[in-house]
């Protein structure tokens, strides 16, 4: 009996050891995501990212899981601030940075021109040559897995070869990607 009591005692010393080493990289990795990329995951993502994050936490921070948890927290909350102002970098290692960081080239453009504070031209699927013009409010990123729509405050519409009017009491106008033939990011401002 003493034999089963043991070898119980010693699964659970195993498991908890287990979760003692992967919680702090499950916990690091769960703050970057809220604060950083909040990109979806599955849940063999976050197993192996956990382990990753874990394993790196274990081989650098010596101690308890406790300190680990803090290392971790600290630096997920240090990258998450360079992940979310590394659209906004300027000079040549920033536009390598986001351009080789960036999931999309809709995320990388939209950025760019929400950043630079430009205005766009839109022209819509359909045979009636409709084209959109305003300034670039809000977008909905990919590598959040966002809805991909577009919102423009202060628009214009063209239809056809007519030139562009103001849409009257209208503050913004929202299009989904899917009505998007093409988008010009324009040099001007609004």
């Amino acid at each position: 009996m003493n034999e089963i009591v043991d070898a119980g005692k010693a699964a659970v010393a195993e498991v908890r050891d287990v979760v003692l080493f992967l919680a702090p990289g499950f916990i690091a990795l769960k703050a970057f995501q809220l604060l950083g990329a909040q990109r979806k995951r599955s849940e063999w993502e976050w197993t192996t990212w956990s382990v990753l994050v874990a394993a790196f936490l274990g081989a650098a921070v010596p101690g308890d899981a406790a300190r680990r948890i803090v290392f971790g927290l600290a630096g997920a909350l240090v990258l998450a601030l360079v992940w979310r102002t590394l659209p906004k970098w300027g000079g040549r290692i920033g536009r390598w940075l986001r351009r080789d960081l960036s999931n999309s080239a809709w995320d990388l453009v939209l950025e760019g021109a929400s950043a630079d504070d430009r205005v766009i031209e839109i022209q819509t699927v359909g045979d009636d040559n409709v084209r959109f013009f305003g300034k670039l409010a809000n977008f909905a990123l990919e590598e959040y897995e966002a809805e991909p729509w577009i919102y423009l405050t202060d628009p214009s519409k063209k239809v056809g070869n007519a030139d562009y009017a103001a849409l009257e009491r209208t503050w913004g106008v929202m299009l989904h990607r899917d009505q998007i033939r093409w988008l010009r990011v324009m040099a001007l401002e609004v």
